[in-house]
């Protein structure tokens, strides 16, 4: 989407980021490559996915439903597509 945003930013004129800031989230392996590179905050897909398959296991397993929310690391990874607000 981030990415998408960036095309259409430029195709009315306006600059990524001197006209508008744009991050995205996720860090897909395009980020690093699109114009301009793009700040994003990145995750860890792989263990979100393990420990979402371990609480479907335990609902279907022991109708066992935990609810309780879980934080997993990310990090802000700083690219050229912001810049600081004019003033």
């Amino acid at each position: 989407m981030a990415i998408g945003a960036i095309h259409e930013i430029k195709s009315v004129g306006l600059k990524v980021p001197t006209d508008i800031s744009v991050i995205g989230f996720d860090d897909l392996c395009y980020a690093a490559v699109s114009d301009p590179p793009l700040t994003t905050i990145a995750q860890p897909a792989l263990e979100i996915g393990e420990k979402c398959m371990r609480r479907l296991c335990a609902i279907i397993e022991d109708g066992d439903v935990d609810s309780s929310p879980w934080i997993v690391p990310h990090q802000l990874i700083i690219r050229n597509s912001v810049a600081p607000p004019k003033a």
